[in-house]
């Protein structure tokens, strides 16, 4: 992805603002620290992309959430370019790109380097899993993947529609959310429409599903310059249903009325990403980097989904020269519990990078961490 189209992703995640809610006024203090594992290594893998690419005509893509489904986890991308590489590595760019793609990865494979299976076209090329409705357009719309779930037999994927309303790069406009469903797991994602509208009151990033609830974790602006966690719950049977989602109020409780809604954690930007670790008994949340903190990628720790949650005082650094630029800022942190090990002691998480001067070229990386309790 190329400078531009990175800054618009970045600046459009930190630009979001609650689309109703006093919770912006009722913030909580920043998170205490709770110190429960160490990390004793990491291991910086590289670049997702290999040779397996070449068949679906990938060069380069950002985003990178995944989730859980019968026979192996579903990748969602962002922004995806097409074409192939040579031997040599450098991008062979042809057929222009999508918004958004999709790949499937079998259970058992190997974590790296990952042999996607994509979701193609008629030329086996790759093409997004959603289609335009009303006078959307191409040129004038994206959609892109937020997080999914395996549910009642079927494949939801939530997503964010923007336009594009100039041809520069702060010319856009957050249109609104809304959520899909297929029928396979690699196949056309159907919008959903409830009441005669598409649109959904939530834009997570995250899901937990407990025996009860899913609980939908969300980036939003809390103030001009600052962003943190909001917390929606609904019950796994009503998940098509809007009206049915509870939003955190505070101190465990939730509320239909969106207006009540109070943020859960501060200072978290972009995008988070919430997982199980048996080995630690906990949630882990894991926070994109900053502006202020470029190539920082940060972890918390709870007992429950709706927290309270502690920072866990550990973090890694993305070293500043990835894919042969310079990283200019690290984003889209999502871990993938579907590849850890030794019951979660190892964790896989991938990045997306802005590069300097990368015009198109630029690729998820994944790193390997594994950690101790204290």
């Amino acid at each position: 992805m190329n400078k531009s189209k990175c800054k618009v992703l970045i600046i459009f995640l930190l630009t979001l603002f609650v689309l109703t809610g006093c919770g912006i006024l009722n913030l909580s203090q920043n998170a205490p620290s709770k110190k429960v594992f160490k990390i004793t290594s990491v291991k910086f893998y590289g670049s997702l992309w290999n040779s397996s690419y070449n068949k679906f005509g990938v060069i380069s893509q950002d985003g990178g959430s995944s989730f859980k489904v019968p026979g192996g986890a579903i990748w969602a991308f962002g922004d995806t370019f097409k074409g192939t590489r040579g031997l040599d590595g450098k991008p062979n760019f042809k057929g222009g790109g999508v918004n958004c793609s999709l790949a499937f990865l079998p259970e058992g494979s190997r974590p790296y380097p990952p042999k996607f299976q994509f979701l193609a076209g008629g030329d086996g090329t790759v093409v997004s899993p959603f289609s335009f409705l009303g006078d959307e357009t191409q040129d004038k719309n994206s959609i892109w993947p937020l997080a999914g779930i395996y549910l009642n037999d079927k494949y939801y994927l939530y997503y964010t529609v923007i336009e594009k309303t100039e041809k520069r790069a702060l010319g856009f406009k957050h249109v609104g959310n809304g959520l899909s469903v297929a029928e396979k797991a690699l196949d056309s994602y159907k919008r959903i429409i409830e009441n005669g509208t598409w649109y959904f009151p939530v834009n997570p990033s995250a899901i937990i599903e407990t025996k009860d609830w899913l609980y939908l974790y969300s980036v939003e602006n809390t103030s001009k310059y600052v962003q943190g966690v909001f917390l929606a719950r609904v019950k796994p049977e009503k998940l098509e249903d809007y009206d049915e989602y509870e939003y955190y109020c505070g101190e465990g409780l939730f509320s239909k009325n969106r207006s009540e809604q109070k943020v859960m954690l501060r200072e978290v930007y972009g995008q988070t990403s919430v997982v199980w670790n048996s080995y630690l008994n906990k949630y882990i949340l894991v926070a994109s980097s900053s502006f202020w903190e470029p190539l920082l990628i940060k972890f918390y720790v709870s007992d429950t989904p709706v927290g309270p949650w502690f920072n866990a005082d550990v973090e890694i650094k993305i070293p500043k020269i990835r894919q042969n630029k310079k990283v200019e800022l690290v984003y889209c942190a999502f871990l993938h519990p579907e590849l850890f090990s030794d019951n979660g002691r190892i964790m896989y998480l991938t990045y997306s990078l802005m590069l300097k001067n990368s015009g198109f070229d630029a690729n998820c990386e994944m790193v390997k961490i594994k950690i101790d309790k204290l």
